[in-house]
């Protein structure tokens, strides 16, 4: 599908300035901004690593005077919560292929963020301590999309149009940081320690169906209000991840149940909501208890868009 896409955008380009007709105004191109939002349901991010637990061991000290040490489970919730929608920008150009009939290709980008804070217990250098957690998530694309619009009634400055378009996400990134800030122990100062998750994935193919209607302001610039429905080829999973701490061996902290890890196949696993604290604490091995993170952005979309007509 990948590989007839790009041979229609190659062939579609060459012929387009060729085959391009004038309006009424003798303009045969278009150049428009657009800025608006993006809905995609990405149920695997809102309803799962966004709500994944920081979970693990730690020692703590049975006796201050001595050196007895017991091996207790931690877990800390900070789930994030999503808007509903999230802004999204494009450049496009359009060619008038026929009276009613353009042909257009733009690059767009969008992005998401969520940041969390709470409270909780977490066992470090050997002491229960009450720490500061702040979460937060950023997700972004950037894409680029070819497709086809035909005037369906105008009358006047008034026109009404129906789109159909192909869109390929080249450039999906995610990332996380946790921070969690500690009060002094032992006679030390306070400190931070950090856990960074970078992830991303490419190459995701979205088909737009929508429609909009457009107000000449003047002869050679209009404004538009568009809305359009995304439906994904397949769910986007994200690979290449990278799990960085700045936890001390000193700390005497296992971090066996991060809110996400790469699981066997590379791709990027989450931690359910409901896992057992004590359970995972118990087991040997972790992977069992990660879910791959799929992320459908499809959806809805709703734009503003300023042409200029040349």
């Amino acid at each position: 599908m990948r590989r007839a896409a790009a041979v229609g955008l190659a062939a579609l380009l060459a012929v387009a300035p060729a085959q391009a007709a004038r309006d009424e105004e003798g303009h045969r191109w278009g150049l428009s901004l657009l800025l608006g939002v993006h809905a995609p349901p990405l149920k695997g991010l809102k309803g799962g690593l966004y709500r994944a637990p920081f979970m693990g061991t730690g020692s703590v000290l049975l006796d201050p005077a001595g050196r007895e040490t017991e091996t207790v489970p931690f877990r800390i919730d900070n789930p994030l919560e999503p808007r509903a929608a999230d802004p999204r920008t494009a450049f496009e150009i359009q060619w008038r292929l026929t009276r009613r009939d353009w042909l257009f290709l733009g690059l767009a980008e969008w992005d998401t963020a969520a940041t969390a804070y709470t409270e909780g217990i977490l066992p470090v250098q050997r002491v229960r301590s009450r720490v500061t957690a702040r979460r937060h998530a950023n997700l972004n694309y950037n894409a680029y999309y070819l497709g086809w619009r035909r005037d369906l009634w105008s009358r006047k400055r008034l026109r009404l149009y129906g789109r159909l378009a192909l869109h390929e996400l080249f450039d999906v990134d995610y990332k996380e940081v946790a921070t969690y800030s500690f009060p002094p122990i032992a006679a030390g100062e306070a400190f931070n320690r950090n856990v960074v998750l970078e992830a991303q994935t490419a190459a995701v193919l979205l088909v737009e169906v929508g429609g909009g209607a457009e107000w000449r302001l003047l002869p050679w610039l209009s404004l538009s209000v568009e809305g359009g429905l995304l439906q994904s080829e397949r769910p986007a999973r994200l690979h290449s991840a990278r799990l960085l701490n700045d936890f001390l061996g000193r700390d005497d902290v296992d971090l066996k149940g991060l809110p996400a890890v790469p699981l066997a196949d590379r791709f990027l696993g989450y931690l359910p909501e409901e896992t057992d604290v004590q359970a995972l604490a118990e087991a040997e091995s972790t992977q069992r208890f990660y879910r791959r993170l799929e992320l459908d952005f499809g959806g809805w979309q709703l734009l503003a868009r300023l042409t200029f007509y040349f």
